[in-house]
């Protein structure tokens, strides 16, 4: 079985619905998919506007939803097996100073460490 679970949170940031694809902020509750089998699993969180739609509604909502990223999926794919081009991470930092960001913060999160501890950039 499949159920929506609802919870107050404090979760204020940007989520993604796993039934329709949107963009939501959750304002003090929060509702969320489950597969209920043997391992309980959370997919995902659901907008307001889906979770008012109901039960009946959610299975086409994820249906729809899941056509949507097949076909990302396939246009990611084609788009991988080209050429790229990306302008040098200095190019990125100079136009940060410019803009006025400061990105210490940010920068440590896209960091890892190799085999040999030293910091290289996330993949």
């Amino acid at each position: 079985m499949v159920r929506i679970r609802l919870q107050v949170s404090p979760i204020r940031t940007l989520c993604e619905c796993v039934a329709c694809g949107c963009k939501f902020t959750p304002d003090g509750v929060i509702a969320s998919l489950w597969e209920e089998d043997r391992n309980n699993r959370s997919i995902g969180y659901v907008c307001e506007w889906c979770v008012l739609r109901g039960a009946e509604d959610l299975p086409a909502l994820l249906r729809t939803h899941a056509h949507a990223l097949r076909e990302k999926a396939k246009r990611l794919l084609k788009l991988s097996k080209q050429p790229f081009s990306c302008p040098p991470l200095k190019e990125y930092r100079r136009l940060e100073e410019e803009a006025g960001k400061d990105s210490t913060r940010r920068r440590r999160h896209l960091l890892r460490k190799d085999e040999t501890g030293e910091e290289l950039l996330r993949n």
